[in-house]
């Protein structure tokens, strides 16, 4: 290599630079705010914000097609004027209407980083304000300059889990609640999922209780409190040290879980529970046995097709845990993973997960932290015209980048391009009409059907018919 051919380092720092300020695909505290909010079917968001600084919620209106999120939504919309005089006093007049306007069993108000610079004191008078109403309320972190949208929905559950009624004793020791499930739309994928974690349980002669947060009322949120066993899902990660005060008050303490996402995640969470809960280990085992039996006989057609099919990864360390996990077991290699945000770790928690599943990713495997859009279009377009791409799964952002791809000129004519499948946050083509969950072992199941006749990037090449056009 000649002095000209070596790598310039001032160029390296700028692109590494660039990469640090660059956008990227996850979003911020009060998105995840408005998703936790959202999940709670009574739930109401009163955002304390500036003329022009409402929250922008046209993504979790796309991605859910069930239920409109901007109806349980309000802005106080501080003026020049309010902030001079002072804008705290809206935030009464405007709570107390809306609650009761909308039937509220829960509200969660945020500020925006300008009135707390301003010394604008929200917190007090929502304490006031909390006093005095029939329904909780409570600030909700959600300023602007730091976290992701992972933060703020573990920032509600936390809310919530503080205003829970726990000087109850749990009178229902057979009952099951999760605490920190992420909810993010009315629809079939959750649904299914639900009903998947409460067959799992009650195979192990439990029940499932109120899921927090699960698409219920506030009210139907307070029987969780009666549950003897309390299951910590990981996207509850962001606030478990926040949490250790209140498990020491009442006296509880949750067993904390991966995802149950795959063959071997579902059956590493079956396990937890169980052991949590005092089930005799040899009735877990045989549901274990039984559930993984029939969780492969409709998919084993598919592995020698699938065998060697690389593919990337998007989402969060929980769900890209998953994924690998469970496109693992279907055959496929997983060949880039990008993780989503910062709050649920890094590449260190997504290996950590995937070997207490016992899985782990090829030697050429790429893992991006908190890649930006244009790390991910560039790794896609790598991987393509290097070991090869049969598809990426991830959010509707994510796959967005791959439009700008290009075929490699040494790539078969006859082959098809990568496939495109949406899960995760937000998607905007994929939506469950019915149930289609993706965790527990029917989820394996359904996975492996969206995988048969996925979407492609582009055809296979295949000489059109003129009367089609």
């Amino acid at each position: 290599m000649t002095p000209l051919d070596s790598p310039d380092p001032s160029a390296e720092a700028d692109a590494a630079l660039l990469e640090h300020h660059a956008l990227r695909p996850s979003y911020g505290r009060l998105t995840g705010v408005s998703i936790g909010l959202h999940a709670i079917s009574d739930g109401y968001l009163l955002m304390h914000v500036g003329v022009g600084c409402k929250n922008k919620v046209t993504h979790l209106l796309n991605h859910d097609w069930q239920q409109a999120c901007n109806l349980r939504q309000g802005w106080t919309e501080v003026g020049d004027r309010d902030l001079i005089v002072g804008a705290t006093a809206r935030v009464g007049p405007y709570l107390r209407a809306w609650a009761q306007r909308m039937d509220s069993g829960f509200v969660g108000a945020v500020s925006v980083t300008f009135l707390e610079l301003a010394g604008e004191d929200i917190a007090d008078e929502l304490v006031r304000i909390d006093d005095e109403m029939d329904v909780p309320v409570a600030l909700i972190p959600a300023l602007g300059f730091d976290g992701d949208e992972f933060d703020g929905y573990a920032a509600v559950c936390h809310a919530v889990l503080q205003r829970l009624p726990w000087g109850t004793r749990p009178v229902k020791p057979r009952q099951v609640s999760l605490l920190g499930y992420w909810f993010d739309r009315y629809e079939g994928d959750h649904q299914g999922n639900l009903l998947q974690l409460s067959r799992l349980v009650k195979g192990l002669g439990l029940e499932l209780g109120p899921t927090v947060l699960g698409g219920t009322s506030y009210k139907e949120l307070e029987g969780a409190v009666q549950s003897g066993v309390l299951v910590g899902m990981p996207h509850l990660r962001p606030v478990r040290k926040k949490l250790r005060r209140l498990w020491r008050k009442v006296g509880r303490e949750p067993v904390y879980t991966g995802l149950p996402m795959g063959i071997a995640g579902t059956s590493r969470w079956v396990r937890t529970v169980g052991r949590a809960a005092g089930v005799d280990p040899q009735r877990v085992e045989a549901l274990i046995q039984l559930r993984e039996r029939r969780a492969l006989a409709p998919v084993k057609m598919m592995r020698s097709r699938w065998q060697g099919r690389r593919v990337a990864v998007f989402g969060e360390v929980p769900l890209a845990a998953g994924l690998c996990t469970m496109l693992t077991e279907l055959g496929f290699t997983v060949g880039l993973v990008g993780l989503r945000g910062t709050s649920l770790g890094g590449e260190a928690e997504l290996r950590a997960a995937l070997q207490h599943n016992e899985v782990a990713l090829v030697d050429d495997c790429v893992v991006r932290s908190s890649p930006s859009l244009d790390r991910i279009r560039t790794d896609l377009q790598a991987q393509l015209d290097g070991p090869g791409l049969d598809g990426a799964i991830g959010s509707a952002t994510e796959l967005n980048l791959m439009g700008g791809l290009s075929r490699p000129a040494a790539a078969d004519p006859a082959r098809p391009g990568p496939f495109r499948l949406e899960l995760g946050f937000p998607c905007r083509e994929y939506h469950a009409l019915m149930q289609a969950p993706f965790l527990g072992y029917g989820g394996v199941a359904t996975l492996a059907q969206r995988l048969v006749a996925p979407p492609r990037l582009w055809d296979a090449g295949r000489a059109r018919d003129p009367r089609a056009s």
